[in-house]
């Protein structure tokens, strides 16, 4: 079980957060609600507080309480996916499987690096004989399993915006293993987050060279370019990305065709080169990963991502203990 940190709380409020989580680790589950019942009286929108308050009252059987925690922590984080990740392990205790269904759909909406919930979703679509989506959730499982879990877990601490805790983590992995696509990708885009540029710019160059078939990452490098007001570069890049695509989401098309109107700032329209060749598919959730083979990646990969970090709950639903 792994509990998100807080990024920007007084150090009175970290020490609290630090010694919550570390009653949670230990199973003290009551002793955490205890804790968190302080802690929120002194911070009552402290986000980490109440989600992990929200855990600990599942935890000891009070899932009633866990809901309220939830409904307070979405009023003033409505787009925190723990908390709906939260609300799924509630719906699972209830063994209500659409309301979980639901709940899990909407924290990968907005955090698609979150292992747990999409291993959840596998579970319960196969559960209710939802066979493709199964399916898909598995994949999602699968690509997530194959790359560094720093990576999973930096990239769903951006998802939620926490830049400061998934740009320490990530560039503490590059330290340690050097130049993994992933990885500066990831750096590239908490740049971008940041309205930072240049380095974005250097780092998904450098990916580019690593892996010269990596969509995404071309695509970005694009719009980092055209951020940057290079647009004749940017135009090239397009140019190379659009001949060089078999197929695109409905998403990704609609992504370059506005990346290319930017571009015509440039003066010159960007060419059809390729676009014939287009064929657009319904949507899918996800984010786009390359897949490495061996040590190169080859191809693509789509994942709704999660990550090792945010691991798997030790219990859920029935399994659960219950607090006196």
């Amino acid at each position: 079980m792994d509990f998100p940190d807080a990024s920007s709380s007084p150090p009175s409020i970290e020490a609290d957060l630090a010694a919550m989580r570390g009653l949670l680790r230990q199973d003290k589950f009551a002793d955490a609600m205890a804790a968190g019942q302080a802690l929120i009286a002194r911070a009552p929108a402290q986000r980490d507080a109440l989600l992990m308050m929200a855990l600990a009252q599942r935890f000891c059987g009070r899932v009633g309480d866990a809901f309220n925690t939830l409904t307070t922590l979405e009023r003033h984080y409505p787009r925190f996916s723990r908390l709906h990740e939260e609300r799924g392990h509630c719906f699972v205790f209830m063994k209500q499987a659409q309301p979980a269904i639901d709940a899990f759909s909407a924290a990968v909406s907005l955090n698609h690096a979150l292992p747990n919930s999409w291993a959840m979703l596998e579970g319960l679509y196969r559960m209710t004989g939802q066979a493709e989506a199964g399916q898909m959730a598995s994949a999602q499982v699968s690509t997530l399993k194959r790359l560094p879990s720093e990576v999973v877990t930096a990239t769903g601490l951006l998802a939620d915006g926490d830049l400061d805790q998934s740009e320490r983590l990530i560039r503490a992995y590059l330290l340690k293993h050097g130049n993994d696509i992933e990885a500066m990708r990831l750096l590239a885009r908490i740049g971008v987050a940041r309205k930072v540029f240049d380095d974005p710019e250097i780092l998904l160059a450098a990916v580019l060279e690593l892996a010269p078939d990596y969509h995404a990452a071309r695509a970005e490098y694009a719009e980092v370019l055209i951020e940057l007001h290079k647009y004749s570069q940017a135009r090239a890049q397009l140019e190379r990305l659009m001949a060089g695509m078999d197929f695109v989401s409905r998403d990704e098309f609609e992504a370059v065709r506005e990346m290319a109107l930017k571009a015509r700032a440039g003066r010159r329209p960007l060419g059809q080169t390729g676009r014939e060749r287009y064929e657009h598919r319904d949507d899918e959730r996800g984010v786009e990963f390359a897949q490495p083979a061996g040590q190169q990646a080859q191809g693509r990969g789509r994942v709704g991502p999660g990550e090792r970090g945010h691991g798997q709950e030790r219990r859920t639903g029935r399994d659960a203990p219950v607090c006196d």
